[in-house]
């Protein structure tokens, strides 16, 4: 935005050295005072709207500078919190951008010690994996198994796992994208040996695998006969139009219960399917 505002600033610091020139020599060949007095008019026309063009610009700036100041605010707010409430035996990995984002993060958390759920299943593992693990280990009851397609992240996960302390609570499974059909079309989603024997999914993560196109629809029709009948769906990235467009057609093909949009910096989504009491989102 710097690089954009000062581009603006040399395109009429130009223009209006061009106009200036114009009128210099406009002046010179007339001599009239007419030509004088609409070039004064011209000039500082000119003047008016580079001042407004430029005011714009900053008014632009300074909004997108105050809403990530508060962005930033609040995701160290909830990462602070996260520490506070979690007993960590070694530092989080890097969060936000590919990672979740502090404050999903603490909505994990906060559901957990709210829903205090059995078992725990999660798309995509990563960072998300660590928070979950550490709450149920804090609230004494509960194990998560994370599934992830991507050999190398699955790699990183399992060692970051051990490294943490947590493999008695949390197990991630190499379960690589395979086709699937659902509502009798093909689909890509996670290879599903891992699922057999599990037992009721209390709480359902859905972080993976992409959020673009429509890449998390398969896990609701295809685990929907794993979910306990007081199951909770979290679904991260809901700010995607393709997320949102997911759950659109969870509800529309399986009518699934309540649906929550989770205001923070991804957008969230919870799906309940029964009334529950609303608690704090974004706190642990």
């Amino acid at each position: 935005m710097q690089k954009l505002l000062a581009k603006w600033t040399l395109f009429g610091g130009v223009l209006a050295m061009v106009a200036i020139s114009a009128i210099g020599l406009t002046i010179i060949a007339l001599q009239e005072r007419w030509v004088l007095l609409f070039s004064l008019y011209f000039l500082l026309g000119i003047v008016v709207v580079l001042q407004i063009m430029s005011l714009n610009k900053m008014r632009q700036y300074f909004s997108i500078l105050h809403h990530e100041q508060r962005m930033s605010y609040r995701q160290l707010d909830s990462l602070l919190s996260l520490h506070h409430f979690l007993d960590l035996q070694s530092p989080l990995p890097p969060m936000r951008e590919w990672a979740i984002s502090p404050d999903f993060g603490s909505l994990l958390v906060s559901q957990i010690h709210q829903h205090r759920p059995a078992f725990v299943l999660e798309t995509g593992s990563g960072v998300s994996t660590l928070v979950m693990g550490y709450a149920l280990k804090k609230v004494g009851t509960g194990n998560l198994l994370s599934l992830e397609h991507d050999v190398k992240y699955y790699q990183i996960s399992s060692e970051s796992l051990a490294q943490h302390c947590l493999g008695d609570v949390a197990t991630v499974a190499y379960a690589p994208l395979e086709e699937h059909v659902v509502q009798g079309r093909p689909v890509i989603w996670y290879a599903t040996e891992s699922l057999k024997g599990i037992p009721p999914i209390d709480m359902l993560v859905v972080d993976g695998p992409g959020a673009k196109d429509l890449g998390r629809y398969p896990a609701l029709p295809i685990l929907s006969r794993f979910l306990s009948k007081d199951a909770v769906i979290i679904l991260d990235d809901a700010k995607f139009d393709s997320v949102r467009a997911v759950v659109d057609l969870w509800q529309s093909e399986l009518h699934f219960g309540e649906t929550r949009f989770i205001d923070n910096e991804k957008g969230a989504i919870i799906l309940t399917r029964k009334r529950e009491v609303v608690s704090s989102e974004s706190g642990v």
